[in-house]
């Protein structure tokens, strides 16, 4: 397994996409992500704090609530075209004294994975044959600068974050208040704003 970093997040005309890199290394690992999840990254690499707790925030706090933490993430494998990835996680007492006693190992997306791994400070992992097969070498102006000490430079704006966190509470507001077909039109500009809308 290879540490890596996020190097950019970047929307492409078929959604987001988050570039995970070695350091040293001119390859970087495109990964498809959803919206959702771009935002739950990208407000951690951003400091933006939202006003709610969103469900990654959640879960991260349930995790350290129960005395849980994240050791790892580990992108293991890809099939059908989808990338498969591991949280590892354990109980804090044993973490702290360095045995391997209670890691526990749950099948995730990479996604949501990485957006986990962001909140409790943990390390990203990609299996060696990943990066040989699947890794690509961005153009100058795709591959962004040197990654800052947040630990990456963002290619989506702060601009769009912000857009899309407005679109996503307007859409919980609207299903929770069962205005269904206002949903339909608020998702309907979610997948327009991020190039999903042909």
């Amino acid at each position: 397994m290879i540490e890596v970093r996020i190097k950019n997040i970047s929307i492409t005309d078929i959604g987001f996409v988050v570039f995970l890199r070695r350091e040293g290394d001119d390859r970087v690992l495109p990964i498809f992500i959803g919206p959702v999840e771009a935002q739950a990254i990208t407000t951690i690499l951003l400091k933006q704090a939202g006003k709610r707790p969103m469900t990654h925030d959640l879960f991260a706090a349930v995790l350290k609530e129960a005395e849980w933490k994240v050791v790892r993430v580990e992108i293991t494998e890809i099939k059908n075209e989808t990338f498969y990835a591991v949280l590892v996680i354990q109980q804090k007492k044993y973490a702290l004294k360095g045995s391997d006693k209670t890691l526990r190992s749950l099948d995730a997306r990479p996604s949501d994975a990485i957006a986990l791994a962001l909140r409790h400070e943990a390390p990203i992992f990609v299996a060696d044959k990943l990066l040989a097969d699947h890794g690509v070498f961005l153009a100058p102006e795709e591959a962004g600068g040197e990654t800052p000490k947040a630990g990456a430079d963002m290619g989506i704006t702060k601009k769009l974050n912000d857009q899309l966190g407005v679109f996503h509470k307007a859409l919980d507001e609207a299903v929770r208040e069962e205005r269904f077909e206002d949903a339909d039109k608020i998702r309907k500009q979610i997948n327009q704003l991020i190039g999903l809308d042909n």
